[in-house]
């Protein structure tokens, strides 16, 4: 029993190391304190001379729903192009790229989906929004996508911050209003902007795609067989020696078990 004991504590420590091996593939992709882009609606932007403000602030790209909106931006200040199935023909219509573009409301369409694409430029989707058309799959755009964190006007700083840290956002838009109580203005960007630095983070004046998470086969499997071979272990210390045997194929059991509603399920 002691043998077979060792064992199962072995086939544990495996499941740990391969745990181990993904984290740290995890947190190089989305380490804590990283570069991050930092936006505003140029259509919210009411004075000129805010803009100055901003870019100090570290705002490097705006909002733009048309191109003709492109004109109002400063030198320095890249357009994101918030596109639809009818404002798309503008865009696809100009020779300039965009620093990236993001689907209204997360609609799109097949076809939308396999223009945008097919521009070789990081493709936006909107966290804490679920897509209202399925008819293309995200999962495509492996090595394309950007999160981006665009909610209504708020005075909360550290519902930024949460979502730099803890959703990994690659854009951070923030909403202007002046006519809010208090209002919303270059003083709330700053604020913003003093608040993601004091977390360590760098604003960006590229977007980058996020790179894709690695996930080993070998790993998940691994892990598996380790918790099958845990409860195997724990249950031994309880049950007649009768036992053994049967609790000694609990691992296979759960690689077989999981293996059948992954085929069951899907991925």
């Amino acid at each position: 029993m002691k043998r077979r004991s060792n064992w199962l504590l072995i086939i544990v420590l495996l499941g740990v190391l391969a745990s181990g091996v993904q984290l740290t593939n995890k947190g190089q992709l989305e380490p804590l304190a990283r570069q991050v882009g930092l936006a505003v609606d140029a259509q919210e932007v009411t004075e000129a001379t805010w803009w100055p403000a901003l870019q100090a602030a570290g705002v490097h790209f705006a909002l733009v729903t048309g191109p003709e909106q492109l004109t109002s931006l400063p030198v320095g200040v890249q357009p994101v192009a918030v596109v639809s199935t009818d404002t798309w023909p503008r865009w696809r219509a100009l020779d300039m790229a965009p620093a990236a573009i993001i689907f209204a409301d997360n609609h799109f369409t097949s076809d939308l989906a396999q223009e945008v694409s097919s521009r070789s430029v990081p493709i936006g989707l909107l966290e804490f929004k679920p897509q209202t058309d399925f008819a293309a799959d995200p999962n495509s755009w492996a090595g394309q996508l950007i999160r981006v964190y665009d909610q209504p006007a708020h005075s909360f700083i550290s519902e930024f911050t949460i979502a730099v840290r803890e959703r990994q956002v690659d854009l951070a838009v923030v909403r202007l209003d002046p006519q809010a109580d208090p209002p919303l203005t270059v003083q709330h960007v700053e604020q913003v902007s003093a608040a993601l630095a004091a977390e360590g983070h760098q604003f960006a004046t590229r977007l980058q795609s996020r790179a894709v998470l690695i996930a080993f086969n070998w790993v998940f499997w691994t892990e598996v067989l380790a918790l099958g071979a845990l409860a195997a272990w724990m249950l031994s210390l309880m049950l007649g020696r009768r036992w053994h045997w049967a609790l000694s194929g609990l691992s296979l059991l759960a690689v077989v078990a999981v293996w059948a509603l992954e085929r069951l399920l899907g991925p």
